[in-house]
């Protein structure tokens, strides 16, 4: 890869601007694809948004596991001696529904915000 290719795919390079390549010879960069390996500034925020969703979401998973043991033996009245229905709950099912919780949180989040970023915005005039 080129150091042209290289910055193309961080978007540093627009389409039609002339590039020096590896060899020292200058090409125009085809439209299509300096577009496809743009980076917009909001796809950091877009991460990082998804990712605190996926935080949010894990957590809201592991309470609702050990909210839903504690409200299962409470209201059936069961009495857990030697704790290895809460170990299960906290250790095995809580992991699970966070993960769970949280994968789909963060898809939803990132599906919302890319819906939001589909246009471009305009290139500045020269």
């Amino acid at each position: 890869m080129t150091v042209v290719g290289a910055v193309m795919g961080l978007g540093l390079v627009e389409a039609g601007q002339w590039s020096v390549s590896g060899g020292g010879d200058k090409r125009r960069v085809p439209r299509r694809q300096a577009e496809t390996y743009r980076l917009y500034p909001a796809t950091m925020r877009t991460f990082l948004w998804s990712f605190l969703a996926f935080f949010l979401g894990l957590v809201a998973g592991w309470s609702v596991s050990i909210g839903g043991y504690l409200a299962a033996t409470t209201w059936f009245g069961v009495f857990d001696r030697d704790g290895g229905g809460a170990m299960g709950a906290i250790f095995i099912l809580g992991p699970a529904l966070g993960l769970l919780f949280g994968t789909v949180a963060a898809t939803v989040t990132a599906l919302r915000l890319s819906r939001r970023q589909t246009s471009a915005p305009a290139p500045p005039a020269a």
